[in-house]
């Protein structure tokens, strides 16, 4: 589950964590600033007090030509640490490496 597919679900999952239950947490976010509906921007803010927040960005989608935005790094940026990973079409396995790398690097 991500905040793009089940927003209401992901923001309500979102504002019940609770540091002292679980101290960390992995969760996938799609940054959509543009819709006001998403809540985005709260929902970081929500994170933001409650926990230490770093981004794992996969600048490239690996279907299609969508990317994640100067913009929207810069704003995930206001709210914690931030690890680009900008290869295009780079394999699953290559992606997870470098995400295992990251999580890693954060616990």
């Amino acid at each position: 589950m991500s905040n793009d597919d089940y927003t209401d679900d992901y923001n309500l999952l979102v504002s019940q964590l609770s540091p002292q239950l679980k101290p960390a947490v992995i969760l996938a976010f799609c940054p959509d600033f543009s819709d006001l509906e998403k809540d985005s921007e709260e929902c970081l803010k929500i994170l933001a007090q409650n926990y230490s927040v770093s981004f794992f960005v996969l600048k490239h989608a690996f279907g299609d030509e969508r990317i994640v935005s100067s913009d929207e790094i810069e704003t995930l940026e206001r709210y914690g640490k931030v690890e680009v990973f900008g290869r295009k079409k780079a394999e699953a396995e290559a992606r997870a490496a470098a995400f295992e790398v990251f999580i890693l690097a954060h616990i």
